[in-house]
């Protein structure tokens, strides 16, 4: 009668034991994956800090306030285009991407293991990225930095009187700074790798419409403006920092774009390829790891365009059979839309709209501004500028009226920048308490994917009919799918400036005026029509994924605060999460 009573005590002695040593593992690994996690934190931190202390502007419009994120001391500079910045760069990418190899990714909280993955995208990318120094342009007469640069001053928010100075420091690095781009452009025009004339000549023709009006530039009129933001500053002050302001503009900025004119009108005649990458020394290559670097997918270029040119016969059928259906549709423009309404009142519309199919987002202030006339012609027709991750509530959306963007096109256009697009992405990211890493990094496909997908979505709440609404959002996707298949074709296999025309042709475009802009505004910006359209759709897919696998706990806004809930993340890295999410 003893022995079952003994033997009890025993295993319950051993289970005990058990316990307790199981209690100590768990123990373990909790501090092993504190340590782990504080680890990834602080080189995430770390290689953040690094890459804003090589560009103030970068800096700026990351933080308002860098001293609170551990950068109180920072070089004011705009950055240079040389060597040796950019080994520097890779220097930097291959000591991080070291630490992170040594930090056990299995040990990692799920969202941790995102992290890890995302800065290792990051890093593997850049170090990707070392045979192809000269192939990068910074010079483009829409997107390059030329062009860029006047806005980026233009909307340097002042916060307190140091941001004055550093500003100030700034107009005196552009010399320096546009000097090292000539420096740069003349080493591809050396290893044979220049722009192309036609190309050129936009982005003389455009820095000479900036220089065109100097004694009436927006860049002193905004400056005086936002000195009226800075606390405690008296008149004195204020006058010697106005009369510094257009010293530098006369000194610096302006003689900066008349040395780049005349640089670059030097070294006309240089560029030996007048087509897409295809014709540079390993430029199918270059273009493949464009695509994988701006897009963010591992889909490889074939694939895209097998998906690209099936989805544009798939719009072609289906806007085929609402005209059969319906030919009265084709009069429904929508430009009549709204007619008299304001831009704020179309965002105030689109933010309401967003509730049923969209999480909530915290309340934010969004102005809408015009893009100044001398910058009108070659500015975008619209973009976002993203705030400081600690100043959400400063949101500016810039429309270009050289775009004519009026009615349904206004409306949309407004989706794809404020709700439910860039702004709202922006902001609902920031407000998920996400590191710094994922807070700053910004994954083309992703953020402008994002955008375009809220731009076809807005299609159905724009107060059309349906069919009319559907055939226009159609008609929006066969138009970005054509700009999408020529620039694969112009840079991936080769097609020239006949190729094009063929093509459009084939689908009823005869103009040779409209192939010659469209392929030359393709060669100038590779890649960069891929991240509207491919990123929207492979937001699709993973929709489509997330129905598929999450059953009937699949809701439009559940899958919407699953992929905008981490930040930019690579389309990989969300399909893993909608996979996840289903188990």
């Amino acid at each position: 009668m003893n022995l079952p009573r003994k033997r009890t005590l025993l295993t319950a002695s051993v289970c005990a034991g058990a316990a307790g040593a199981l209690l100590l593992s768990l123990f373990a690994f909790f501090r092993i994956q504190a340590g782990a996690s504080a680890r990834l934190h602080e080189l995430c931190d770390s290689y953040l800090r690094q890459e804003l202390a090589a560009s103030t502007l970068s800096l700026h419009y990351t933080f308002a306030q860098p001293e609170d994120y551990g950068m109180a001391d920072y070089p004011v500079t705009l950055g240079s285009y040389s060597e040796q910045d950019f080994y520097d760069s890779l220097l930097l990418a291959e000591n991080s991407l070291a630490v992170l190899d040594s930090i056990p990714l299995h040990v990692l909280s799920p969202d941790d293991q995102i992290t890890h993955r995302l800065l290792d995208y990051i890093l593997s990318l850049t170090l990707d990225g070392a045979d192809w120094y000269y192939y990068q342009e910074p010079l483009s007469p829409t997107l390059g930095i030329q062009a860029q640069l006047p806005i980026l001053l233009a909307e340097y928010a002042f916060y307190r009187e140091s941001d004055v100075e550093d500003y100030l420091t700034l107009l005196e690095c552009v010399p320096a700074y546009f000097q090292s781009i000539l420096d740069f452009e003349q080493a591809k025009a050396q290893r044979g790798l220049f722009l192309s004339d036609q190309i050129l000549e936009d982005i003389i023709l455009q820095c000479q419409a900036f220089v065109q009006d100097t004694e009436n530039s927006y860049l002193s009129e905004l400056f005086t403006e936002r000195l009226e933001n800075v606390d405690n500053l008296d008149d004195s002050t204020r006058d010697q920092y106005i009369q510094e302001n257009e010293q530098l503009l006369t000194d610096c900025v302006f003689p900066a774009y008349e040395a780049l004119i005349n640089g670059l009108t030097s070294l006309q005649g240089q560029g030996t390829n007048s087509y897409g990458l295809y014709y540079l020394p390993d430029g199918a290559s270059y273009y493949k790891y464009l695509v994988r670097s701006s897009l963010g997918s591992s889909r490889p270029v074939e694939e895209i365009y097998a998906l690209l040119d099936q989805r544009l016969g798939q719009c072609t059928l289906e806007m085929a059979r609402l005209i059969q259906n319906d030919p009265a549709i084709l009069t429904v423009s929508g430009q009549d839309l709204y007619a008299s309404a304001r831009p704020e009142q179309l965002l105030d519309k689109l933010k309401q709209a967003v509730d049923q199919d969209f999480p909530a987002v915290p309340d934010t202030n969004a102005a809408v501004k015009t893009v100044h006339t001398s910058l009108q012609e070659y500015s975008s027709p619209a973009f976002y500028l993203t705030p400081p991750l600690d100043r959400m509530t400063e949101n500016i959306i810039y429309i270009n009226p050289a775009a004519g963007y009026a009615g349904i096109d206004l409306f949309t256009t407004l989706a794809h920048e404020g709700y439910p697009g860039h702004l709202y992405q922006t902001v609902y990211s920031q407000s998920q308490d996400i590191p710094l890493l994922c807070s700053a990094v910004s994954i083309g496909g992703y953020t402008e994917g994002w955008a375009t997908y809220a731009e076809l979505w807005s299609y159905s709440v724009s107060g059309l009919d349906p069919d009319a609404a559907q055939l226009l959002r159609l008609n929006k996707e066969w138009t970005l799918g054509l700009y999408c298949l020529m620039d694969i074709g112009i840079h991936y296999y080769g097609w020239t400036l006949q190729d094009v025309s063929a093509f459009l042709q084939g689908y009823g475009i005869d103009s040779q005026e409209t192939a010659l802009d469209v392929f030359y505004a393709i060669a100038a910006d590779p890649a960069n029509y891929l991240k509207y359209y491919v990123g929207c759709l492979e937001f699709e897919s993973l929709q489509q994924l997330a129905e598929d696998t999450w059953g009937d706990s699949y809701t439009l806004s559940a899958f919407h605060r699953c992929v905008l809930s981490h930040g930019c993340l690579p389309f990989d890295l969300l399909e893993e999460k909608i996979e996840a999410a289903a188990k």
